[in-house]
C-alpha cells in the first residue's frame, strides 16, 4: 500500500514538471504582434542609393576662327637689289580674315630708287624716294597635303598708289607724278613656328618705264605674315 501512494506522488510530480516545462517553452517562443521587429523580406525592391548631384562640367568652347580677335594678319614685305639700279622696297601690312583662306587689307610703302640714265647733258644719277599706300587681296590655297605641312600656295591683287619723280626726256627735266600699280600674282608661303614666310611673285599691269620708280614690270618680295 505504501509502495502505490509513494508511485502516485512520484507520476503527479512528474507531470507537474512537464507542465512546467512546456508552459515555459511556449512563453518564451511567444511574442507579441506589436513587439515584433519587422525584417525585410528577401525579394523584396531594394531602393536605390541616393548619389549626391554632380555639377555640370564647364564645356570649353572651341577656338573660331569667327572671332573678331583672332581675324586680323600682321605682316609685311620687302625687297633690295644692287646694281646699275638701286632698289629698297620696304611694306608693313594689315589685313583682315574675309574667310578662312580670304583676306582684304592695306598697307604703306617706302621705296628708295636711284638709277643712272644717258641725257643729252650725259650721265645722270636720278635718286627717289617714294612713299605709297596699297590696298591687297590674298588667296590662300589648302596645298599641304601636295607640298607638305606648313607649304602652301596662295594668289595676290594688289592696288597700290604712289608719287614718284622721273627724267622727262622731252622737257630735259626732273618731274614728278602720282602712280598707279595695278599687280597681280602669286607666291609660296612656308610655316616657320609662329609665322609664315611668303615668297611672292607679281606683274604690273600699268607698267611706264620712263614714270615708274620699279626697274621692270615684274616685282619679287620676300615677306611675312602673322596670324594665320
Amino acid at each position: 500500500m505504501m509502495r502505490y501512494k509513494t508511485y502516485l506522488l512520484y507520476n503527479k510530480v512528474l507531470t507537474l514538471l512537464c507542465l512546467v516545462c512546456l508552459s515555459a517553452t511556449v512563453s518564451a517562443q511567444y511574442v507579441p504582434k506589436d513587439k515584433r521587429k519587422k525584417t525585410p523580406a528577401k525579394d523584396s525592391v531594394t531602393t536605390k542609393e541616393k548619389t549626391p548631384p554632380q555639377k555640370p562640367e564647364k564645356k570649353q568652347s572651341p577656338k573660331r576662327d569667327n572671332d573678331i580677335g583672332r581675324r586680323w594678319v600682321f605682316g609685311g614685305n620687302f625687297w633690295v637689289q644692287f646694281g646699275n639700279v638701286t632698289f629698297i622696297d620696304i611694306a608693313p601690312t594689315i589685313g583682315y580674315k574675309l574667310t578662312q583662306n580670304l583676306i582684304a587689307g592695306v598697307g604703306v610703302g617706302y621705296v628708295y630708287a636711284r638709277s643712272r640714265l644717258a641725257t643729252n647733258l650725259g650721265n645722270l644719277d636720278v635718286e627717289n624716294q617714294i612713299y605709297s599706300g596699297r590696298t591687297f587681296l590674298q588667296y590662300i590655297i589648302n596645298t599641304e597635303a601636295l607640298f607638305g605641312e606648313g607649304n602652301r600656295l596662295f594668289l595676290y591683287s594688289e592696288y597700290e598708289v604712289l608719287r614718284s619723280d622721273y627724267y622727262d626726256r622731252v622737257l630735259d627735266r626732273q618731274n614728278s607724278i602720282w602712280v598707279r600699280r595695278p599687280q597681280i600674282g602669286g607666291g609660296i608661303q612656308q610655316k616657320l613656328g609662329n609665322l609664315y614666310v611668303n615668297l611672292l611673285v607679281l606683274y604690273n599691269l600699268n607698267y611706264l618705264e620712263d614714270i615708274t620708280p620699279y626697274p621692270n614690270p615684274i616685282t619679287i618680295r620676300l615677306g611675312f605674315n602673322v596670324g594665320l
